[in-house]
C-alpha cells in the first residue's frame, strides 16, 4: 500500500521524533540510578530500564560526550559522578 506524500512526511518526522524522546527519557532513567546509588553497574541499569546492556552503553556514552556524567575509578569498583545537572 502506497500512503499519499502528505501521510508519508508525517510518518517520517515522527519517526525522528521517537528516538530522541526515548533517548531523553532513558538517560533521564540512567541519571536518576546514578543519583540514588552512584555504584550502580550497567547491567543493574538495564535490567531496571528494561533495555540491553548494549542500549545503556549507548545512552552512557552520549551522557559522557555530553559532559552529564563522569566514570571515577576502575570498570569494577569506580563509581558515577553527575558532573551537570540541566
Amino acid at each position: 500500500m502506497v500512503l499519499p506524500f502528505a501521510e508519508q512526511k508525517r510518518t517520517a518526522q515522527k519517526d525522528e521524533e521517537t528516538p530522541v524522546k526515548t533517548r531523553v527519557r532513558t538517560s533521564g532513567k540512567i541519571i536518576e540510578m546514578i543519583i540514588e546509588n552512584a555504584y550502580v553497574t550497567i547491567p543493574e541499569m538495564a535490567n531496571s530500564i528494561g533495555l540491553t546492556e548494549r542500549s545503556v552503553e549507548r545512552n552512557i556514552h552520549q551522557l559522557q560526550k555530553d559532559g552529564l556524567i563522569q566514570r571515577v575509578g576502575p570498570a569494577k569498583g569506580g563509581y558515577w559522578i553527575i558532573t551537570e545537572l540541566q
